[in-house]
């Protein structure tokens, strides 16, 4: 297991507790995250079985960029489960991993930092850290195994 520090955007327990309640499954957040080349982010969340209706088990929220200069956001829930095709650069410092939410996130940790989200890996400050990248399986972080040829 790692220790990871979200930077989430909604009530991670509040979503959990209303949709465990609302769908009769367990729900579990996994990161914040936009696709690839996105600017923009949103919390993804897991339920282990497919939904009845809609048939994904990740779903992600997002504000909906029309409210954002409100002081009440609305939000928009979409499937996810494109979430498992994605790499999460992180690197590590005080024990904590640390990513970039989208490609514009620019996000400090001591005195280093992570930037790019899934489109690009930058990073630097005082103290470089290596990177490692993982990805999400069954609603967990996982090593991300590199594919070996048998040259």
């Amino acid at each position: 297991m790692y220790n990871i520090a979200h930077q989430p955007i909604t009530k991670i327990q509040s979503v959990i507790d209303s949709y465990t309640k609302q769908d009769g499954v367990p729900i579990t957040y996994v990161c914040t995250t936009g696709k690839e080349f996105s600017v923009d982010h949103g919390d993804v969340f897991y339920r282990g079985t497919p939904h009845p209706e809609f048939g994904n088990r990740y779903f992600i929220i997002v504000v909906d960029k029309t409210t954002r200069l409100t002081k009440q956001p609305l939000y928009n829930i979409a499937s996810a489960d494109w979430v498992e095709d994605l790499s999460f650069s992180m690197i590590k410092v005080d024990e904590q991993y640390h990513y970039s939410r989208d490609r514009h996130d620019y996000v400090a940790a001591g005195d280093s930092f992570i930037d790019g989200g899934r489109a690009y890996v930058r990073r630097g400050g005082v103290t470089v850290p290596p990177v490692i990248t993982l990805k999400v399986k069954d609603g967990n972080f996982v090593e991300e195994l590199k594919e070996t040829s048998d040259d």
